[in-house]
């Protein structure tokens, strides 16, 4: 943006304190009051191409205005060839910086979402569990839960994995309409969910965690029966030496709801046996 301003302030100075000399100069003049509409293109793709177009024509407009020596008010017929060449340019360039940033964000949707669930994947959360690890050790801390859905194997083999993908598509959605914007949710991998709730202790984690559980059991399979999800908690603790600590922990919590049935939420309190959250 300054740059483009700059091009033609210049242009516009030049031609009003040395019009004479401007005059054996004129396509350096062209040339920078076309600056803009390149730079916009370049960097703000077809919006910018549009902008820096209309920017352009302005530029070059005021320039034919200018008492330049020789000239005659505005040269209607240069102004349109020279103003369909810079839309021809102009639009060109966005088109290959919209081309580049599609290409771009699909690259980065592949390295860090999930195919299936649009969700951010288990590269994102470890990413963000190493950063709040570090962080909660000289401020608040946080809490994370540990989301799988129960029997999945056997949802796939008696109803197909057509019908477990939807589950998971499923279990994401439940996760988005029911997070805060601070929240960072992941598919850590097969049926399993993660959430990270920076400044959340566990009882907070507990509500969360049960109106996932709530909202999960409201979706039906397509033999009429209800989907179900069981969710390990577990806070961060001075004593964890790694972000690993922190998911064990949270992990065996969910070790023991499954043990316990299932469809169902356990909190790991520190101790051997996690303590029952709730139950269905």
């Amino acid at each position: 943006m300054a740059v483009s301003l700059l091009a033609l302030s210049v242009t516009a100075v030049a031609a009003r304190r040395w019009p004479a000399s401007l005059s054996e100069f004129a396509v350096l003049a062209w040339l920078l009051a076309a600056v803009p509409s390149f730079l916009f293109a370049y960097y703000r793709g077809w919006s910018g191409a549009a902008l820096g177009l209309g920017a352009t024509i302005v530029g070059l407009l005021v320039l034919q205005a200018l008492p330049i020596r020789g000239s005659s008010g505005i040269d209607w017929p240069r102004s349109l060839s020279l103003t369909t060449a810079l839309f021809a340019v102009s639009f060109g360039a966005g088109w290959v910086t919209e081309s580049l940033r599609r290409r771009r964000s699909r690259a980065l949707d592949m390295a860090y979402a999930d195919a299936l669930t649009g969700l951010p994947n288990r590269r994102v959360i470890d990413f963000f569990l190493e950063r709040h690890f570090a962080v909660a050790r000289e401020g608040p801390g946080f809490t994370i839960v540990l989301f799988d859905l129960d029997d999945f194997k056997r949802l796939n083999d008696r109803l197909g994995h057509t019908a477990g993908d939807q589950a998971l598509v499923d279990v994401g959605t439940a996760l988005r309409e029911s997070t805060r914007r601070m929240d960072i949710l992941a598919r850590y991998g097969g049926e399993e969910f993660v959430a990270i709730l920076p400044g959340e202790g566990v009882d907070g984690a507990a509500v969360f965690a049960e109106r996932i559980r709530a909202a999960i059991g409201r979706v039906k399979l397509p033999d009429g029966s209800p989907l179900t999800v069981s969710a390990g908690i577990a806070a961060f603790a001075s004593d964890m030496t790694s972000p690993g600590d922190l998911v064990q922990a949270a992990d065996e919590a969910l070790f023991e709801a499954k043990r316990m049935g299932g469809n169902r939420i356990q909190i790991n309190s520190g101790t051997s046996r996690p303590q029952n959250a709730a139950a269905s």
